[in-house]
Parts: C-alpha cells; structure tokens; sequence
C-alpha cells in the first residue's frame, strides 16, 4: 500500500476504497492483508471485458475452406499426448491445412491449491513450461497455429502477473496469440468463428452447455462456436450458432481419474463452404481420435 501511494499520490483510503470495488468490475481473487504492519493489496487475475476481433478475411480465396482444430494439449504434463498431436498436424499437413486453430490450455500451468501436480509434470513453472511448448509444440512448415489461453495457462498470471501466450509467440512465430479465454476470427466477411475456454466444472449434458454458452456470451459472436476446456468432443446448433467442445490432447491424469472425468483425445479437421460473398452454407467436420 506505501509503494501504491507514493507512486499513485492518492491516499491510503482511496486506493484501498477502490481495491474493495475491483471484484465488481470483474477482478477475481482480489486481497488486502497487514503482515508485520505493513498493508498488502494483491490482485491474482485480470478481468475478461471485451475482445477484439482478429481480421482473417484478407485471406480468403475460394468457396471452401479447410482448418484443423486442437485444444487442451496441457503442455509440461507427463500426460501430454505429443504423438498424438504430431500425427494431427502431419495430417493437416498432408491435406494443405495452413491454420489450426486451439481452444486454451497450452500449458499446463501450476495450481496452488493442487501443491502436488507438479508430480505430474515434465516442465515446473513458467519458464520451463515455455520452453517445453516451444520446444515439443509441433512445428510444421505452412501451418500457422493460433490460440487463446485457458484456465490452467492464466495461473501463471494469478502466480506471478505473466502473459503465457505473449511469451510462447516471442520465441514461435508460427504460434499466434490470440488473448485470454475468447478470441473472435473473420474468417470471411460474413463468417466469424468464436474461440472459448470456460473455467466452469465437466457436466453431464455438452449439448446443454454448449447451448448455455451461445445464450450466455455476447461477446461470442461467431456463427461456429470452438470451446475447450471439457476434454471432450460434442456439437449442437442453437440460435443460428454451430457449436463445438473440442476434444483434447491429454490423457486420462489421476486428478481426472479421481474426479470421474473422462479426457477424450483428437483433434477436429473442418471442411466449411461458403458462398462468393463469405455467408457459411454448409459445415464438415472430422473428428479424428486416438486411443490412449
């Protein structure tokens, strides 16, 4: 609070007055101690206000376009399924995919309130789980891939205020970063897809959620919905909006194990059409599995 003060020039009530505001405009895990008389204000995540749009259209050529799509790799986990996910991009590849697009969660990150995940780690932390993705993330000449972070990357910025996603795109250029949790895409320019990773725990019923998340989020204004987060693959069409839970490239952990989650592992490969002005007539999708 002294360093907040000096370098602010308000008083001590007013930045304390807006620290007790900042859960209302959406900062979660915010908290005021005294430690040795001394007052401490910590903030572990910022909020989700509003997202750009990233302005795909200029790439655009033909009636068809093919991309592929991952999710949930959790990069740094010993459950990481690499191999699977090189044979997925190999695949987009061998068809002349040059985007893939992923749904969060490239990292594995670090929960403080799961002290012995790091376990179930090949990389601890944040400079380590960097390089491992940079390091074993597939790279393959022609394809770009683009993401947003998820739940398990945003704790390296609750732990210690780091961007993940700014940092992997630094050292690959063929890894581009999205932003946090949603990221909308034109892809034409009557055709926008949606990228999302909730933080809400695995239900029964993916039809209902994926409904639930097309109703919930204005700021999802794609007509092709991608989410990750579930570690399963599902589809509904609900309100004019195609949308899909992403599988994932993890395999089953103990910590899913315990909990009853199952972790599908694929990847999906979209075949959409569209019309000569972009408008989408019609969806194709590949779901491509792998036993693990």
């Amino acid at each position: 609070l002294d360093y907040l003060v000096d370098r602010l020039g308000e008083t001590e009530d007013a930045i304390l007055a807006s620290a007790i505001r900042l859960p209302m405009l959406g900062y979660t895990g915010v908290a005021v101690w005294q430690e040795e008389g001394i007052i401490w204000i910590h903030n572990t995540a910022k909020p989700v206000i509003g997202h750009e749009t990233v302005d795909m259209s200029a790439l655009w050529d033909g009636e068809t376009i093919q991309f592929g799509v991952v999710s949930d790799n959790h990069g740094g986990s010993k459950f990481e399924a690499l191999d699977a996910l090189r044979n997925f991009y190999t695949q987009c590849a061998n068809r002349g995919i040059g985007t893939v697009y992923h749904a969060g969660d490239i990292t594995d990150g670090y929960y403080n309130i799961r002290p012995t995940s790091i376990f179930e780690q090949n990389a601890v932390g944040f400079t380590n789980q960097v390089d491992w993705v940079c390091d074993n993330y597939p790279e393959v000449d022609g394809i770009t891939t683009m993401f947003i972070t998820g739940n398990h990357d945003v704790t390296h910025f609750r732990n210690g205020f780091a961007e993940i996603g700014v940092h992997i795109q630094d050292r690959r250029p063929d890894l581009v970063y999205l932003g946090q949790d949603i990221a909308n895409v034109e892809m034409t320019p009557n055709l926008t897809i949606s990228l999302f990773h909730p933080n809400d725990k695995p239900v029964q019923s993916l039809d209902m959620r994926l409904r639930k998340l097309i109703n919930d989020n204005p700021a999802l204004t794609g007509q092709i919905l991608l989410v990750g987060h579930y570690h399963k693959y599902a589809s509904t069409c609900y309100n004019g909006v195609y949308g899909y839970c992403v599988p994932s490239f993890q395999k089953q952990t103990p910590f899913m194990t315990r909990c009853n989650i199952q972790s599908v592992v694929g990847g999906l490969i979209f075949t959409v059409r569209v019309d000569r002005e972009g408008n989408l007539l019609s969806i194709g999708t590949e779901f491509i599995g792998y036993d693990q």
